[in-house]
């Protein structure tokens, strides 16, 4: 087809060890959410330019909890070595061995500070199923990250185990969503009245949305359903 691809030697021989020695593939894990550094978002957390990787979320019981990061922390070094954007950082951790002890430098409140992680194995429920959708969707719905619900987020939000639709792990400051009253842990069930049982059902419905177009969400809230409508 004239079609190829390319995978960093690094990577591949990561893969391959693991494979080998623990029979699956193993990643380290942070627990962090972490978003690109905008020359905007540069200039409010007190960066010279706009590199490193801004932590917008952490996950409870996390490395990242245990050792001290915060949310707003902009993480510019691991173990001295440049921190250039988020992308780096996400190849580099999940290179690391698990249990091993990193260094991060991160800006916090404008000034630098150093904190001393350990490295972590990414829990199942973040690898199986469809993960955090990647590739936002756009238009009302630009600003929610969303997972599948499985058994594991279900009891972490205190929802039935046979609740069907997809879990809200990030909401972007500013976006329509914040603003209408969206929040961390609510289960969108429907999307414009059409049930949503995955992360493919709820990316797909979303790419079929007009920018313009307003958006009626049925949530559950910790037991609770309600209706939320985003209007751009």
């Amino acid at each position: 087809m004239g079609i190829g691809f390319a995978v960093p030697s690094k990577m591949a021989k990561a893969v391959i060890d693991s494979l080998i020695n623990k029979g699956k593939v193993v990643r380290g894990w942070l627990g962090v959410t972490i978003q690109e550094v905008s020359p905007e978002l540069a200039k409010q957390f007190g960066l010279k330019e706009p590199r490193g990787a801004l932590v917008s979320d952490i996950l409870e019981g996390s490395p990242a909890e245990k050792a001290g990061i915060a949310r707003g922390d902009v993480i510019i070094e691991i173990d001295r070595k440049p921190v250039e954007n988020a992308v780096q950082l996400r190849n580099v951790v999940a290179g690391l061995e698990i249990g091993s002890k990193m260094q991060l430098k991160v800006i916090r409140d404008k000034k630098e500070k150093q904190v001393e992680v350990t490295i972590g194995e990414q829990p199942k429920e973040l690898t199986k199923g469809g993960g955090p959708s990647e590739e936002g969707p756009g238009g009302a719905l630009a600003g929610i990250s969303v997972h599948d619900l499985s058994p594991e987020f279900a009891q972490r939000f205190g929802l039935p185990e046979n609740e069907e639709g997809v879990v809200v792990v990030r909401i972007d400051p500013g976006s329509l969503a914040e603003d209408a009253g969206v929040q961390r842990g609510d289960v969108i069930l429907e999307v414009n009245r059409r049930p949503v049982r995955n992360t493919k059902e709820f990316n797909r419905i979303a790419r079929e949305i007009g920018k313009d177009e307003s958006i009626l969400l049925l949530i559950n809230r910790q037991g609770q359903t309600l209706f939320i409508t985003l209007t751009p």
